[in-house]
């Protein structure tokens, strides 16, 4: 087991399916991070959306609206009804405020979901899914704490989060 405070040594690199360039950023702190478990270290990793791409998850979002108005009604006569620029304003939003929640951290013994994590070093059960088109891990520990749905292809954006 790595030292708890430095990580160190560090494990050994973990295969992946997707390969991923998201490194922990070292140029600025995670925005309001959940509490992540003192007792077993300090976060050593984290991947977190940044504002740029919420913005562009957001934006790309109320294209494909615009775009599908524009398909639906045969041309722009949309834009002259309100409800569809409350549309346009309300779901973008929506994809903003969502795409901002995807916390994922961890340290030399533990890993984090949002605000769940579990001790690595005491898991009890390990179960592999499909939660739509994703695939997810289900994690348990000794002490009862649980990560519900980790998708694989979020901790493997960052690979020395997936190493850990």
């Amino acid at each position: 087991m790595p030292d708890p405070i430095t990580g160190e040594p560090r494990p050994p690199c973990a295969p992946r399916l997707h390969h991923g360039t998201d490194y922990t950023p070292t140029d600025r702190h995670p925005r309001n991070p959940p509490k992540a478990p003192d007792h077993l270290g300090p976060t050593l990793e984290w991947l977190q959306p940044t504002l740029r791409d919420q913005y562009g998850d957001a934006a790309m979002l109320a294209g494909l609206l615009a775009v599908f108005g524009t398909i639906s009604a045969g041309g722009f006569s949309w834009i002259l009804e309100w409800w569809a620029w409350g549309l346009l304003a309300f779901f973008p939003w929506m994809m903003f405020r969502s795409s901002g929640n995807h916390w994922t951290a961890a340290g030399a013994g533990w890993v984090q979901w949002r605000s769940s994590w579990v001790d690595t070093y005491h898991l009890t059960r390990i179960q592999f899914s499909a939660d739509g088109y994703s695939r997810v891990l289900r994690l348990k520990d000794a002490h009862g704490n649980e990560i519900h749905s980790f998708k694989i292809s979020e901790i493997q954006r960052n690979p020395d989060l997936w190493d850990l």
